[in-house]
């Protein structure tokens, strides 16, 4: 199975990483039963340059995944990873249409919203006509809230 290691500086709440230095492995096998979630996988011991990366895309699983550790066991490195279900799943994500009830800066003012104050000011136009009413003329009134 072929790997692909990268360098992940993005935050975790980033949809879409920036990822850089690309690194593909090859042999890489899956380290006894392992979850697709977070799988632990064996890579020979001669590629030892993949200990300062902190990403990799398994291509089998359609999946990215962030590493969290690094074990040498009997000549081979053993990668324990934990899926990156926001990257992984980023296309999807993004053709999802939505009403999002909190957002940090653009707030919805017709959604209700209990941490957010608004203040409920009366609006009051008055418009002064220019002419008297006379019986020729036809006004209509509409008020709306």
């Amino acid at each position: 199975m072929n790997i692909t290691f990268y360098k992940n500086n993005s935050d975790k709440r980033y949809l879409n990483k920036t990822l850089s230095n690309a690194l593909v492995v090859s042999g890489v096998s899956l380290y006894d039963s392992t979850s697709v979630t977070n799988p632990v996988l064996k890579v020979s011991g001669g590629a030892t340059k993949i200990a300062t990366y902190n990403y990799l895309y398994i291509p089998d699983f359609n999946r990215y995944y962030y590493i969290t550790d690094f074990t040498v066991e009997n000549g081979y490195i053993l990668v324990s990873c934990k899926v990156d279900v926001l990257m992984s799943y980023a296309s999807a994500i993004s053709a999802c249409e939505c009403v999002a009830k909190r957002q940090e800066n653009a707030y919805n003012f017709y959604l209700h919203d209990d941490r957010f104050k608004t203040y409920a000011y009366k609006n009051l136009f008055i418009h002064k006509f220019t002419s008297p009413f006379t019986k020729a003329s036809k006004f209509i009134l509409t008020v709306n809230g």
